[in-house]
């Protein structure tokens, strides 16, 4: 599958680019073999070129396309930065009971029970070590 913003002219010229490179690899005198690789060097550059203009061009007209959808364009973003969507978390933990808690608000409580307590319990343990 192409990306779209890989047309026919990048195509046919990555077809000469190739035959270039055979001609090259192929031709046994010196002088005629740095004057293919040159121009095969140059429709390389070139090709790279139209590439990263074409996937700009793309990447702004999707933009426009879709500025009205916030997730659509997130979608996007996350595309071209190689993001994955985020993951739910799956936390776990265990009371005094051995029982299994995996409600996230319970878990939400207890940890904001721990860390909202943890000061004055630090607090607590420096005064007694004095």
């Amino acid at each position: 599958m192409l990306k779209p913003w890989i047309t026919k002219e990048i195509l046919a010229k990555c077809d000469k680019r190739d035959d270039l490179l055979k001609q090259f690899k192929s031709e046994k005198t010196p002088d005629i073999a740095a004057q293919i690789y040159k121009e095969y060097k140059m429709l390389r550059n070139q090709i790279t070129a139209d590439k990263r203009r074409g996937k700009k061009a793309h990447n702004i007209a999707q933009f426009e396309k879709n500025k009205s959808s916030i997730s659509t364009v997130w979608k996007s973003i996350r595309s071209l930065v190689n993001m994955k969507p985020g993951k739910k978390s799956s936390i776990k933990l265990m009371d005094e009971s051995n029982n299994i808690i995996s409600d996230p608000k319970i878990i939400g409580n207890i940890f904001n029970d721990h860390f909202s307590t943890l000061g004055a319990k630090v607090q607590q343990k420096k005064e007694r070590q004095r």
